[in-house]
């Protein structure tokens, strides 16, 4: 019985050794915490980037429907008639709601493609054909 117990290895090198003595699951352990301490950066960036972008895009598509709407109401102020390009501009105004909330819902690149078209709509309302 006591030479059992002179022959047992410690409790922390149970693991199968390699050939500097260090236990395969302590090698293992490290290169793990050190895999995860590189992934936590670089996840830290993409969700602060996603951020970013979001908050960008719901900037632009609160800043198109003032400009729409504002470009509506000093058109007709200054007694302009109105025509078909009123109805550009309020589209491009309306379409900005969408574009916002679909950036805030994180889909950006439909919230670009919808205020892109906003954009187009109230550039196009402002064409020298359509003002008279």
């Amino acid at each position: 019985m006591g030479m059992q117990s002179r022959c047992r290895a410690p409790a922390s090198t149970m693991g199968v050794m390699d050939m500097r003595g260090q236990g395969q699951s302590e090698r293992d352990e490290l290169r793990n915490a050190f895999a995860r301490q590189g992934q936590t950066g670089v996840s830290r960036d993409r969700s602060r980037n996603a951020r970013t972008t979001r908050q960008v895009s719901m900037f632009v598509a609160a800043v198109l429907g003032l400009m729409c709407a504002g470009l509506l109401v000093m058109r007709l102020a200054q007694g302009t008639p109105a025509g078909l390009w009123t109805a550009f501009y309020a589209l491009g105004a309306l379409l900005s709601v969408p574009a916002w909330t679909l950036a805030k819902l994180g889909r950006t690149r439909w919230a670009f493609l919808t205020f892109a078209i906003g954009y187009a709509l109230a550039a196009f309302g402002d064409t020298p054909g359509l003002t008279s």
